[in-house]
């Protein structure tokens, strides 16, 4: 029988070996109808997901596609979408902080996020703290648990708290 580090070490190594799953044509085409591709897009995640080899991964992708959530209505693009899915499943069984920082650059969570209405005379901070509230959000429940004096950051600490997990101070524009 294996132990553990060996069960958890074999689930990840035929996690590693998932083959890409590949975007169906008509999602791309922009002459198809918005409901159509919406439909071959869901079907072939749906697919993948019955008959897959690999269900630790399709369990990750729909873990994060639910923890940062965006919209198609609100994103209004079949490949970006597709293509946030396609980092959840690449990514989704790695670092959650490496994964965070590709999200936080993601095309169609920048959209969701409203980041196209961020100029640097008014720039929007929910982006950042959306992003970072998202992340911490699992470690945030065991702090409050543990430490009851914690209370969740203000929105400039949250803007900050971001930028430096990032690495990238010049993209906040502080007063």
């Amino acid at each position: 029988p294996l132990d553990i580090k060996q069960i958890v070490d074999k689930l990840l190594a035929d996690a590693a070996k998932a083959p890409a799953l590949p975007m169906p044509s008509i999602v791309g085409d922009t002459n198809a109808g918005y409901y159509e591709r919406y439909v071959a897009m869901v079907h072939a995640w749906m697919e993948r997901m019955r008959t897959t080899q690999t269900p630790l991964t399709e369990k990750m992708t729909l873990f994060w596609h639910g923890h940062f959530c965006s919209a198609i209505d609100k994103v209004e693009s079949h490949k970006a979408m597709w293509d946030q899915n396609t980092l959840f499943r690449t990514k989704g069984l790695g670092s959650s902080v490496e994964l965070t920082r590709a999200v936080s650059l993601d095309p169609a969570m920048l959209r969701y996020l409203d980041n196209n209405e961020n100029t640097k005379g008014a720039p929007n901070t929910i982006k950042p703290s959306a992003m970072i509230e998202r992340w911490m959000a699992s470690y945030w429940w065991l702090c409050v648990l543990m430490k009851p004096g914690i209370t969740i950051m203000p929105r400039q600490s949250t803007t900050l708290a971001f930028a430096l997990m990032l690495g990238r101070m010049e993209t906040i524009f502080l007063p």
